[in-house]
């Protein structure tokens, strides 16, 4: 049975001081644990759809130590980005990630339930195991000024978090959000908006903009750091696995299907990853593909002995995957099926040999015997003796030989 959960911002782990501790489940069942280590900034939240950027180093166990580790931004030197409350992170991190301000660190501790779940996600974090993030969040900050007709209307520093709203919280004009995705830290910019593409006919009373008023901004892009630019491709089929591989509860038809999409989109993935020289990114995605793959090329083939190979190779990456083991005993099963057909094709293939139909005629009479009269008809095109020997030399046999050169 799934387990729904309820994904509500917990009012005192919005408020803790450094050191303190809250549960932030909603029914307080200590699934979900967070330790304020480092206070952030302002008073914004993440809200659905928000872009949150993060450091995080992840632990399996009770312990935080250095052979715990199990997955970390660091890494790929890159920070780690999500859209807040889409479902692409386990349910636990996502609940304490809500109560967190830009700048924030903090310990969230999940238990299995709230983490990976009884199954884990091996080979990295065994079944039914607690987990650790230490996270810290972080945000876009920046410093905005706006000009119309030669008069300031804003000029100031902000910090938010590039997603859905949350600039337009802070009062920057929300046509200019979009392009800060592409900017780099210290990036400097004059920025000359046409009335149609600012605020247009409507103009903005709370800054005091006429309609169809041209504008002008100054942007210093203070802090931000992003992940590195894929094809369209590439974050498509990210997209799609990041929907799909943390919902860890489903069951039956619904598991069969998320596995199936997970397969598919490592393949893509893998495909589109070649394709911009990420070789690494590229065998991982494979490697993850193995373990989504409910059959085996060679085991549709019947070729039970490589396809063994084959899945004993994924329980050697994820000594936990519950299919690669189900699939080895499918192949030895088939393996030994198939040599006892083998073995009884040949036993009734020689249980013939002697034995006489009823009317007492050999099952197996000599081939000789189906050649009726001989007919000169039937060697015509042959070559005569003399052009043969011509043409291949004498081969014929010696004194009391067969026809193949062997003696009777």
């Amino acid at each position: 049975m799934a387990v729904v959960f309820d994904m509500k911002r917990c009012p005192e782990a919005c408020n803790l001081q450094v050191g303190d501790s809250v549960d932030c489940t909603p029914n307080k069942d200590g699934g979900v644990i967070k330790k304020l280590m480092k206070a952030g900034v302002g008073d914004e939240f993440p809200n659905y759809g928000d872009k949150v950027f993060f450091n995080y180093t992840a632990y399996k166990g009770d312990e935080m130590t250095e052979e715990n580790i199990f997955d970390s931004s660091e890494k790929d030197g890159e920070q780690f980005e999500y859209d807040c409350l889409r479902g692409k992170v386990i349910r636990g991190f996502e609940l304490a990630v809500l109560s967190m301000r830009p700048g924030e660190r903090s310990l969230i501790y999940l238990t299995p339930e709230w983490g990976f779940g009884k199954s884990g996600a091996p080979p990295r974090v065994p079944p039914d195991t607690n987990v650790i993030f230490d996270t810290e969040i972080v945000s876009v900050e920046l410093h905005i000024r706006g000009e119309c007709d030669g008069q300031v209307f804003i000029d100031k520093d902000v910090n938010f978090f590039m997603g859905e709203g949350s600039s337009d919280e802070h009062g920057i004009p929300p046509f200019i959000e979009p392009y800060l995705d592409h900017w780099k830290n210290g990036e400097e910019a004059r920025i000359n908006y046409a009335a149609k593409h600012a605020y247009g006919a409507a103009g903005c009373p709370k800054y005091g903009i006429e309609p169809n008023k041209d504008l002008v901004f100054w942007i210093n892009m203070k802090k931000f750091e992003r992940n590195g630019e894929y094809d369209l491709a590439s974050k498509f089929y990210e997209e799609m696995i990041d929907f799909v591989q943390h919902d860890l509860c489903m069951e039956g038809a619904e598991e069969k299907r998320r596995r199936n999409l997970l397969l598919v989109g490592n393949l893509n993935l893998a495909q589109a990853y070649l394709k911009v020289d990420k070789n690494t990114k590229a065998r991982d995605c494979c490697d993850t593909a193995l373990t989504f793959d409910e059959k085996n090329a060679y085991l549709g083939m019947m070729e039970y002995e490589k396809a063994k190979k084959d899945f004993q190779k994924v329980l050697e990456l994820e000594p936990y995957n519950m299919h690669a083991k189900k699939h080895i005993d499918i192949c030895t099963n088939k393996m030994v099926e198939t040599t006892q057909s083998e073995r009884d094709l040949d036993r009734r293939m020689m249980s013939g040999i002697g034995k006489h139909s009823d009317d007492g005629s050999s099952l197996y009479s000599s081939g000789m015997d189906d050649i009726d009269n001989w007919d000169n008809n039937m060697a015509q095109g042959m070559m005569p003796l003399e052009e043969e020997q011509a043409a291949f030399g004498d081969i014929s046999p010696s004194d009391g030989g067969n026809n193949h050169g062997l003696r009777d």
